[in-house]
Parts: structure tokens; C-alpha cells; sequence
């Protein structure tokens, strides 16, 4: 892995602006999109084989379309996206490690999560005005 995986959440917004208003009024439209970018490093036994890999490989990714997507990480939980979309996949050497080595960055936007197995990690922690990290038995919520 080239980073750390990231996964915004943005949703639709729209502008309410009237002739004289001095201020617009924004009105949440929901369809909530969580945006989702990794990497992945393959390492080939000579320059030609990255080289082809490099070339086919990507379109071989985009041609999956849309469907599910399982998200599990070590030791930890896993999570399942609907409607899951790859948008694009981009190759690329890494000349400063070694030449055999292939990143690939991915792409792709999905829909509505579902949790699948929390890891043992069940709570979420939230901190108010009044609490500290330090006093964390005053900041766990269970998730609904």
C-alpha cells in the first residue's frame, strides 16, 4: 500500500438565495456519496512484465462496473458499501524504490454503508465541552 486509505462523506446541498436576502439558506438534499481513494503495490520479476501489467491492468479494473463493495481490515472490522463504483485506476512506477515495483491508485465513489462485524471495537466515542479523552467512560455512546 503506496498510503493510507481515505474515505470522505459529502452529500447534496442545495443554495436557497432570494432577490433582497442577505443571506442564502442551504437545505440538505441527502444522496449522502462516500468517496473512497487506495492504493495497492505490485512487484514483477522483470521491467517487461511491469511494463505489459502497467498497460492492461487498469482496464481490466474498470470493467467490474458497480456492485458491492467489502471493506475489512486486520485485526479489526469489516464493512460493506452498496452500490460501490470504480471510477478510475491510475498505474505508475516507482522509480525511487525499485523499477520492478507497480503502484496502482484507485478510485470510486459508493452508497449506503453497512456494518458487517465491528472487530470488538462497538462504541463510538464522542467528546463534549464538559469531558477529556483522559475520562473516556463519560464519552462512549453505543451505535445505534
Amino acid at each position: 500500500m503506496g498510503e493510507e486509505p481515505v474515505y470522505p462523506v459529502s452529500q447534496q446541498v442545495q443554495e436557497s438565495s432570494f432577490v433582497g436576502a442577505k443571506w442564502g439558506k442551504p437545505i440538505s438534499r441527502g444522496n449522502a456519496i462516500r468517496t473512497f481513494t487506495w492504493s495497492r503495490i505490485l512487484t514483477f520479476g522483470s521491467l517487461a512484465e511491469r511494463q505489459t501489467r502497467q498497460l492492461q491492468l487498469a482496464s481490466t479494473y474498470l470493467g467490474l462496473g458497480a456492485g458491492d463493495l467489502l471493506i475489512e481490515v486486520e485485526n479489526g472490522g469489516s464493512t460493506k458499501i452498496k452500490d460501490f463504483c470504480l471510477q478510475s485506476v491510475t498505474p505508475s512506477q516507482r522509480y525511487e524504490k525499485n523499477q520492478f515495483d507497480l503502484l496502482l491508485t484507485f478510485e470510486g465513489i459508493g452508497g449506503e454503508e453497512v456494518t458487517i462485524d465491528n472487530g470488538g471495537y462497538g462504541e463510538r466515542w464522542l467528546a463534549g465541552d464538559s469531558s477529556t479523552w483522559q475520562n473516556s467512560d463519560s464519552t462512549k455512546w453505543d451505535i445505534l
